[in-house]
C-alpha cells in the first residue's frame, strides 16, 4: 500500500497522482566547481560559505588525551558491573592495574619491572597482573574507534 503524502490517502501504485499534486523543485549551487563568474550574488554566496567552514573548524573541540579516554572506559565498564559481583571485582581490580601501569610508566621505569612493582603494590600474584593487563589491552582494543573502522 502506499500513502499520499499530501492527504494521508491510502493508494495503490497503479492510481494516479492527487489533482493537486505539485512536485517541490529545488536548485542547488555547487560550491565545489570553479567558474569564472561575474555574478556578485554567486561571489557573495561562496565568501560567506569560505568563511563559515573557517569559522567551523576554529571552533571544533580539541581532542581529548587517550589516556583519559581510556581511565574513563574502564571505570565505566568497572561501575556497569553488578555490585558485589566477581565479574565487578575483577573490573574495579583491572581498572586499579591500569592506573598504577599509567603512574609507573611515568616514573619511568623499565618494562621488565613493571608487573612485579604493581603486583606489590596492589598485593596480587604475578601472573593476576599480567592477566589483567592482557584482558584490559583486549577491551581497550575492541573498543577503540579504529577497531570499528
Amino acid at each position: 500500500p502506499y500513502i499520499c503524502p499530501k492527504n494521508g490517502e491510502t493508494r495503490k501504485k497503479s492510481d494516479d497522482v492527487c489533482e493537486d499534486y505539485t512536485q517541490d523543485i529545488s536548485t542547488f549551487i555547487s560550491i565545489d566547481v570553479i567558474e569564472n563568474n561575474d555574478n556578485p550574488q554567486a561571489q557573495r554566496l561562496m565568501y560567506e560559505i569560505s568563511r563559515v567552514r573557517d569559522e567551523n573548524i576554529t571552533c571544533l573541540p580539541e581532542k581529548k588525551d587517550r589516556v583519559s579516554d581510556m581511565k574513563e572506559m574502564l571505570r565505566n565498564r568497572a561501575e556497569k558491573a553488578m555490585p558485589g559481583s566477581k565479574q565487578h571485582e575483577k573490573y574495579e581490580r583491572q581498572y586499579e592495574v591500569f592506573i598504577n601501569l599509567m603512574n609507573l610508566l611515568s616514573e619511568d621505569i623499565p618494562a621488565a619491572e613493571l608487573t612485579t612493582l604493581i603486583a606489590v603494590r596492589c598485593g596480587m600474584n604475578i601472573k593476576t597482573v599480567r592477566r589483567d593487563i592482557e584482558e584490559i589491552r583486549y577491551f581497550l582494543k575492541k573498543m577503540s574507534p579504529e577497531h570499528e573502522m
